[in-house]
């Protein structure tokens, strides 16, 4: 099992917001995101560094909806 940094976009009471979850995968194939997003902790600068690049890099891919996170 893989995983990354996605976009999550879910709508609730009529408004749409946005949250930087981590996803899962098998075999390219996504399996599960963490319910809620994710913040940033690390044991070091430089850690907390790729973790933000991590996330950047979630910014170019196409958000994950509602309908495919009740679709796993």
């Amino acid at each position: 099992m893989t995983w990354n940094y996605r976009v999550v976009r879910q709508t609730a009471c009529g408004e749409t917001i946005y949250g930087i979850h981590e996803a899962y995968y098998e075999k390219a194939a996504l399996q599960s995101v963490t319910v809620r997003p994710v913040g940033i902790v690390g044991d070091s600068v430089d850690e907390l560094r790729r973790a933000l690049n991590a996330m950047t890099q979630a910014l170019g891919k196409p958000a994950i909806d509602d309908e495919t996170l009740q679709e796993l």
